[in-house]
């Protein structure tokens, strides 16, 4: 019975050539396309991962209430904050920081970028993975 089926197989597989050849490659484009997307998923998850590792899972960046991002209007937290802050034992170091969006121009080129500055004696804390490289006077 099953070498009945195995030869209608074959049979079926041999007069209908084009039909048979136009399956297979249907196969491989289907298993090529979902072990790309799968590739490329896994590639972003790492992306994504390494970013939230460079900013540390042990830090806490806490902004005025209406604090949309960079450039964003509301009024900021006070020295009064920070001291707050550093006063509480469960934090290690506070630093405050700035951010602007502001417009920057050089060599006649324009254009709009964020500012984030700190204090010098808290650059290493603030940005440590972030390096500093010589600018143009």
């Amino acid at each position: 019975m099953i070498k009945d089926y195995f030869n209608f197989s074959v049979k079926n597989i041999r007069n209908r050539k084009l039909r048979s050849w136009l399956t297979v490659i249907g196969i491989v484009i289907g298993v090529a396309a979902i072990i790309s997307l799968i590739t490329i998923s896994q590639g972003m998850q790492n992306a994504i991962e390494e970013q939230f590792d460079m900013l540390g899972t042990n830090r806490l960046f806490i902004a005025p209430k209406g604090f949309t991002g960079p450039g964003s209007a509301s009024t900021g937290l006070t020295d009064e904050d920070v001291k707050t802050l550093e006063s509480m034992s469960e934090f290690e170091y506070v630093t405050p920081g700035l951010y602007s969006t502001t417009q920057i121009e050089f060599h006649d080129e324009v254009k709009f970028l964020t500012v984030q500055s700190a204090p010098a004696k808290d650059y290493e804390i603030f940005n440590k993975d972030i390096g500093i490289d010589q600018g143009i006077r």
